[in-house]
């Protein structure tokens, strides 16, 4: 009986010692349970604020959730306490996912934001501390100030190779009444992401994007019309993206723009479709790009100038291609792409919808990419004879890589090394240099 009692008694001894061991405890993580990416990205954006703990709550001081950070809006797995009173949210891929600071996050970690779009904040905002940052599906990132007025975003310009600063939090109930007024016209539930509306403002003009996670994006002008609807490239129509572009397209335009469609065969779903103005409105379908106005119906690229331009030089057929032709914000405006395919290499001539020319380079593709040449000297001898002159007493042998022209004149760019401003008119206006690239 006394060695029965004995064996329970160091059993229960055992077992309270087990759980007292924190190490051995799964309900307390370590330090060294952060995955090396998120260690990684500590000791870059955190270099002088040391890991006090890591938990799997969250801290109390703030909501510290996640607002996206992929594919689908993901959920913070673990915390990590740094010095300063800060806490890093990380997932179960070890992306962050959010970052919470009660008096501010550190200089290093403004790092983390694109550098122009920091300067932007710190304009708008001189005074206040970033509290919180919060990824937000691709390319976006949430950002919450300590004076509690206003939310932000880092977000991506469409039409741009880069990013803005944005207004996360629309106030104006005008916008917010028509943009939602839109949204159940075309059966989309408002509730749910009438949050996800940002105002991006550049010199340009101003629009509101509503991100509908990583599938599709409907953008709307500063009086908060429809203009433009984008579906992610990556994206196919399982997600009923495409679907739902045909469903704008049926509320939002004349019954005459469909009817344009019925005669064309083989176009595939729905990618892109913006209005132009005018009763203009561009498509791109999974297999063929259309301009259409609601008048006239399907509008024929305009070939004559495009082809008279190049008539000395290249005597092949153009492939019509759909261009990016949309500023960074406000109107957007339809551009053509011809692509005249050589024996060695092709020549693109961009146009606006009548034809004249806006820029036009040449390239070959190696290795699956392209390499932009210098224009051959009967496409150069297209510019006005006073640019020509200037050219030739100026810049005698220099290879000429690209031309562009809008209405404010011609831009040349020489020798992979100036940039030469010239008036309408062909006169010299200014010459930027640049570095040569190696």
């Amino acid at each position: 009986m006394k060695k029965k009692n004995l064996i329970l008694f160091l059993l229960t001894v055992i077992i309270t010692l087990g759980s007292c061991n924190d190490d051995d405890n799964p309900s307390n993580p370590q330090i060294e349970d952060l995955s090396l990416s998120s260690q990684e990205f500590l000791a870059q954006y955190f270099p002088d604020n040391k890991i006090i703990s890591v938990s799997y709550e969250p801290p109390t001081f703030s909501e510290l959730r996640s607002t996206g950070g992929g594919t689908s809006k993901e959920t913070a797995s673990l915390y990590a306490l740094l010095e300063g009173n800060i806490y890093v949210a990380f997932n179960s891929g070890g992306n962050w996912v959010n970052i919470s600071a009660k008096d501010g996050i550190p200089s290093s970690a403004t790092d983390i934001l694109d550098e122009y779009v920091y300067q932007c904040l710190i304009r708008k905002e001189p005074q206040a501390k970033i509290t919180s940052l919060s990824p937000f599906y691709d390319h976006t990132i949430i950002i919450t100030l300590d004076n509690g007025t206003k939310r932000y975003a880092q977000t991506q310009l469409l039409a741009y190779s880069g990013t803005t600063l944005a207004e996360a939090n629309i106030t104006d109930d005008k916008i917010l009444s028509k943009i939602t007024d839109f949204l159940t016209r075309n059966r989309i539930t408002s509730e749910s992401i009438i949050g996800n509306i940002f105002k991006l403002t550049e010199t340009e003009g101003t629009a509101y994007r509503l991100f509908m996670g990583n599938v599709l994006t409907i953008s709307f002008d500063e009086n908060a019309d429809w203009i433009h609807a984008e579906i992610n490239d990556l994206v196919s129509n399982t997600s009923g993206a495409e679907t739902l572009l045909g469903t704008i397209t049926e509320n939002e335009m004349s019954a005459s723009i469909s009817d344009a469609f019925k005669n064309q065969s083989n176009l595939g779903g729905i990618r892109i479709m913006a209005s132009y103005g005018n009763g203009n409105y561009g498509f791109r379908f999974k297999n063929k790009d259309l301009l259409v106005n609601e008048n006239t119906g399907i509008v024929p690229p305009p070939v004559e100038k495009p082809n008279k331009l190049v008539s000395d030089y290249f005597t092949g057929s153009y492939k019509h291609v759909y261009p990016n032709g949309i500023t960074l914000v406000g109107a957007y405006v339809y551009d053509y792409t011809f692509l005249y395919e050589g024996e060695d290499h092709d020549i693109t001539v961009e146009t606006d919808m009548d034809g004249n020319w806006t820029r036009i380079n040449t390239f070959r593709i190696e290795n699956g990419a392209a390499v932009y040449l210098s224009l051959p000297s009967k496409i150069v001898e297209k510019l006005p004879a006073v640019t020509i002159d200037y050219l030739n007493k100026n810049y005698e042998n220099k290879a000429i890589y690209s031309l562009f022209h809008d209405q404010n004149g011609y831009i040349i760019n020489v020798d992979r090394k100036y940039m030469i401003s010239f008036n309408e008119d062909g006169s010299f206006k200014n010459m930027v240099e640049f570095a040569k690239p190696q």
